[in-house]
């Protein structure tokens, strides 16, 4: 009997819990989430962001506009944001022509892609370590 009782009260106060349980984060964003304004296919983005605009994302499709994430906003190649047109989309950069001009604007502004000679890797190896050349032939 006391076993029956402790487990209704339990039950009871579970109940009158639940609801309160999913509470603490109602309200708040998904920080998963990317910060996108969506706009049908042809449809010019427009925002208020501030001056300096900003690639986030680079997003190219075979056989469909590339597009990319420009301060939050999807764009598609011949839209526009703020003023500019998106013009060229690559694997790193976008350029988009506007009143002033072209401008280009990088996903990692610092990096550079560079191709390294195998005399140059073999070069900073040093000259007492062991050289191991492995090549792949197709």
């Amino acid at each position: 009997m006391i076993c029956s009782k402790t487990f209704l009260i339990s039950c009871l106060l579970l109940g009158l819990a639940a609801p309160c349980l999913g509470e603490s984060d109602a309200g708040l964003p998904d920080p998963t989430r990317p910060a996108i304004t969506e706009t049908k296919p042809g449809e010019a983005a427009s925002g208020t962001s501030a001056p300096g605009l900003i690639l986030q994302s680079i997003i190219l499709r075979k056989g469909l506009k590339s597009a990319a994430i420009i301060s939050g906003q999807l764009v598609e190649v011949g839209q526009e944001i703020n003023g500019s047109r998106l013009i060229r989309v690559t694997e790193s950069e976008v350029t988009l022509a506007g009143p002033a001009g072209k401008e280009t604007l990088r996903l990692i502004p610092a990096v550079e892609k560079k191709s390294i000679s195998e005399k140059s890797t073999v070069k900073s190896m040093g000259s007492n370590s062991k050289r191991t050349a492995v090549r792949s032939e197709p």
